[in-house]
C-alpha cells in the first residue's frame, strides 16, 4: 500500500493540478459535492480527499456517509475516496484527486 505521505506528495506535485475557489459558502456537503463533481466531470473517480485535521473533523462530524476506518495510511472513506490527513493542507483547502493524479483539484472555500 502506498503511504499517505507518498500520495500527498504525488497529488501536490501533479502537473495536472487545478486551483479553484468554491463559489458558495462553507457548507461541507456542498464543498465535497462540488469537488467530487469536478473530478467526475473529467471521467474519473475520486480516489483521495486530502485535508488537515480541521477539515477531517468537519467531514466526519457533518457527513453521515463518511466512515472512520483508520489504518496506517488513511483515516477512512467517503463515497469512492480514501480520506487522508495532511498537515501540509491549509484550513480552508480540500484536495481531490483521482487514482493516478491526472485530475487534481485544490479547492479553497470561505472557512
Amino acid at each position: 500500500m502506498i503511504s499517505s505521505s507518498d500520495i500527498t506528495y504525488g497529488v501536490l506535485n501533479s502537473i495536472n493540478l487545478a486551483r479553484m475557489s468554491f463559489p458558495g459558502g462553507d457548507n461541507i456537503d456542498d464543498i465535497l459535492n462540488f469537488g467530487f463533481s469536478y473530478i467526475e466531470s473529467e471521467d474519473n473517480f475520486v480516489s483521495y480527499v486530502i485535508g488537515n485535521s480541521k477539515v477531517m473533523k468537519r467531514i466526519f462530524g457533518e457527513m453521515p456517509e463518511s466512515i472512520l476506518e483508520p489504518t496506517k495510511e488513511h483515516l477512512g472513506k467517503l463515497w469512492t475516496a480514501s480520506l487522508i490527513f495532511s498537515k501540509k493542507v491549509k484550513d480552508n483547502h480540500i484536495i481531490f484527486s483521482n487514482l493516478d493524479y491526472s485530475t487534481v483539484l485544490v479547492l479553497t472555500y470561505k472557512g
